[in-house]
């Protein structure tokens, strides 16, 4: 019984992302963010339990990476088709999007990639101290912070960038890309905790606790940009 407490664990994952789905389709955007971060809460548990019981299996792996599609694949595409289709016509309802236009809907091209990411890193063999791609989950993360951005003034321009047009399919677009692309991104598995082998981690992770203390949600996007900042100064010094 307990080998199986981490498929527990993952299923919990899944079940958030369902709930979150249910949420947004019934406008409540704010929960379904809030359901992501659940969700990561569990993804983060399933792993540490499954070392705790040693308890690893292919079973959980696959759940794990099925979990995630819908959680931080399906979940975070449909939070960007909202934004979409807000920046068309705002109040827009979900019902009645595709009797508006059909733009919204390339929001669905992340889910693909999602689920290419997740694939991809399961068959990879070169993603063992390091990620080939925007990680799935962080990738969920950065659209579960919007609806939090977008209903403060500390950044008054926020609230007109997400409601662009433009820039919210460039943006969705590029972290599309990102998923799938095959540059070298830091992950935190730490082989050793001494500060010269691992000093672009502790960097990324001072200025990542820094600035969620003072932006909170508002600095997501300065988070993803210290992310790959510093993933390029570490791909660079190896």
């Amino acid at each position: 019984m307990i080998k199986n407490l981490p498929n527990f664990i993952t299923s919990i994952n899944l079940l958030f992302g369902c709930i979150g789905l249910f949420l947004l389709f019934n406008g409540n955007l704010a929960g379904a963010a809030c359901c992501i971060w659940f969700a990561a809460i569990a993804d983060f548990l399933d792993g540490f339990v499954a070392r705790a019981v040693q308890a690893n299996s292919l079973m959980g792996k696959e759940l794990d990476s099925l979990a995630d599609v819908v959680s931080f694949g399906v979940l975070p595409a449909f939070i960007w088709l909202y934004y979409i289709a807000q920046s068309i016509q705002p109040g827009l309802a979900f019902s009645t999007i595709v009797q508006v236009s059909l733009i919204p809907f390339i929001a669905l091209v992340m889910a693909a990639c999602s689920a290419w990411r997740l694939a991809k890193f399961n068959i990879d063999d070169r993603q063992t101290d390091h990620f080939r791609g925007v990680p799935v989950p962080a990738n969920a993360l950065v659209w579960s912070a919007m609806p939090f951005i977008s209903s403060t003034s500390l950044f008054p321009w926020a609230n007109d960038w997400l409601t662009n047009m433009p820039f919210i399919v460039l943006f969705g677009i590029a972290l599309s890309a990102l998923l799938v692309s095959d540059f070298p991104l830091i992950a935190f598995k730490f082989k050793e905790w001494s500060i010269s082998a691992n000093k672009f981690k502790y960097l990324f992770l001072l200025l990542t606790a820094f600035t969620l203390t003072i932006l909170g949600a508002n600095g997501v996007f300065f988070v993803l940009f210290f992310y790959l900042f510093a993933s390029f100064l570490e791909s660079k010094r190896k």
